[in-house]
């Protein structure tokens, strides 16, 4: 199981864009800026306290940001295998080799290997609620009430969609044990977090992060979205059979606490996932603390089902069950789909290398931005993450995560990408941004050589982009701006535009 984990987050291991923003913010608070994305700018674009605190030390230590984080999300990812593994021999039972198969058919699955390589909190997150379910669900003396309230205060300071959890975690605990016991398990973990809450609202002047407005204002059209996403994971990876299953389980079991609170978690993830209207990205990350507690609800509920059957039988009926199981998990990001909502056969696999390759594409455009323009430039971008942090120029986002002025405009979410939706293209171009980078920003083989071919790429770049479209269609844009093409190396280049008056320095 261990070799068969470690070869899939090597396969996936590539930090995350988004990731690069909460390093910003780390970088910045341990170099005197403050917790901000730009100098003199209050806004909380991070969605994770817990995640900046921890590298804004590894800052100050002289540490290698991207190696803290992806060292810290595997160890997480780990971790989550290992709570999963002693749930299943100690809490639930499992006999055997049977104990193993929760936690390997999280560890062959990419929503757990790829959320363990990306280096974000994701995984960190899920660990936290599956150290308090593993807690709670072994006794319910005081001393384990308060210790599982403290994990799910980290959670609280690791992700915003945490106060699900500790909800559900805490009704789970009064309904299996007594009232008060869940008030012990809430309460203390939001002691833990009122600090937080309350410096964060009173300094940022909102009660979320600036990124749930820019992602998940509610509509109806943003949690339909988010219903075709849990249920595009549940079916392709055949996880809805963990209802039945764990019915059944529910049934025979004698101790139901672990099941009250394995189903309260689950509950949890699905409608935080649903009102949060899924994710663009790949592998189902917000469904990832449900994952183990989902294979879990299946194994115990198989084991079950065929206890009565003679030990061969039952072990080669479970062993086929299992192969057929694992072996979809492992297909389904090649575009095995099983969905009702899905959308066409989609290789998942193939697109994080393309995205691989965006991430090599920003890191040389952060590098040539850094080297070219002085430092007191301004740049607006959709991408706010690897070209802000590698160039360290203040940055104007455009998809609001940044930015508190978009996230909060009145758009209805729901009708493009997860996250790219709001945007305010006349509002970025008062800000008179000297760089501009439009759509999401690519190395080019080969610049554009006529003006019939810029119009032509810059349509295709920014289909989904609306906030792009409006600066292009701006007669102040045209007035004010001019393209460049510049050199990243002897076979790459990138296309900008820059105000004009705004020179790179001259090539040495």
């Amino acid at each position: 199981m261990s070799t068969a984990a470690g070869l899939l987050v090597w396969l996936y291991c590539q930090p995350f864009e988004d990731l690069f923003i909460t390093l910003r913010y780390a970088e910045n608070w341990a170099t005197g800026t403050g917790l901000r994305f730009n100098p003199g700018e209050d806004v909380e674009g991070f969605s994770s306290f817990s995640w900046v605190a921890i590298h804004a030390l590894a800052a100050l230590l002289r540490l290698d940001l991207d190696v803290v984080s992806t060292v810290l999300s595997v160890a997480a990812g780990a971790l989550m295998l290992v709570m999963i593994t002693y749930g299943a021999k100690r809490i639930a039972g499992l006999p055997g080799l049977s104990a193993y198969m929760p936690a390997l058919a999280v560890a062959v699955t990419a929503t757990w290997a790829y959320s363990a390589g990306t280096g974000m909190e994701t995984t960190a997150h899920a660990a936290c609620i599956l150290l308090a379910w593993a807690v709670l669900s072994r006794d319910g003396t005081r001393r384990s009430l308060v210790a599982a309230g403290l994990f799910l205060g980290l959670a609280l300071l690791t992700r915003p969609e945490a106060p699900a959890y500790v909800g559900a975690i805490a009704l789970g605990v009064a309904l299996g044990r007594r009232g008060r016991d869940g008030i012990v398990v809430g309460g203390v973990a939001a002691a833990l977090f009122a600090p937080w809450l309350a410096w964060r609202w009173t300094h940022y002047g909102y009660p979320l992060p600036n990124t749930y407005y820019a992602k998940a204002d509610p509509s109806w059209e943003l949690w339909l979205e988010g219903l075709r996403y849990v249920e595009a994971f549940m079916s392709t990876h055949v996880y809805w059979m963990a209802l039945p299953l764990g019915v059944f389980a529910w049934r025979k079991e004698g101790d139901k606490n672990w099941l009250i609170l394995a189903f309260a978690v689950c509950g949890a993830a699905i409608v935080t996932s649903i009102l949060g209207g899924g994710d663009t990205f790949f592998f189902y990350r917000f469904l990832l603390p449900a994952l183990p507690l989902l294979a879990l609800l299946i194994v115990v509920g198989a084991v079950q089902l065929c206890r009565d059957l003679p030990p061969l039988k039952r072990h080669a009926v479970l062993g086929a069950a299992a192969a057929l199981w694992i072996g979809m998990g492992v297909a389904a990001p090649r575009g095995l789909s099983t969905s009702l909502s899905w959308k066409g056969r989609v290789d998942e696999h193939k697109k994080t290398r393309s995205l691989n390759a965006f991430t090599r594409d920003y890191r040389a455009i952060g590098r040539l931005l850094r080297r070219d323009f002085p430092a007191d430039t301004w740049i607006a971008t959709n991408a706010a993450g690897i070209i802000p942090y590698v160039s360290g120029l203040a940055t104007i986002d455009m998809l609001g995560l940044n930015d508190a002025h978009i996230a909060h405009l009145d758009i209805e979410l729901g009708h493009g990408p997860a996250g790219h939706e709001k945007y305010d293209g006349n509002y970025v171009l008062d800000r008179r941004p000297g760089v501009i980078l439009f759509g999401l920003p690519r190395a080019l083989r080969r610049p554009p050589n006529s003006a019939q071919e810029l119009r032509a790429y810059l349509r295709r770049i920014t289909e989904h982009l609306p906030g792009d479209r409006e600066i292009l269609a701006n007669p102040e844009f045209v007035r004010h701006y001019r393209p460049l093409v510049a050199r990243l190396d002897d076979s790459r280049f990138a296309l900008m535009f820059v105000r004009r008056g705004v020179e790179p320095r001259p090539k040495r």
